[in-house]
């Protein structure tokens, strides 16, 4: 669920309230920030259930 909420959330700033995206200075787009949620996602479940 924080996965799934963090990137919703992204897309309601965005769009719906039209507010700069936290973190997106030291991101070019979107999709990077995106990208580095889902890869530290992966990374910490791979350790979790290791």
């Amino acid at each position: 669920m924080g996965l799934h909420g963090g990137i919703f959330y992204i897309g309601i700033r965005r769009w719906i309230y039209g507010q700069a995206i936290y973190g997106a200075e030291s991101h070019n787009t979107e999709q990077e920030i995106i990208r580095d949620r889902v890869q530290s996602y992966l990374h910490s479940a791979k350790s979790l259930f290791a």
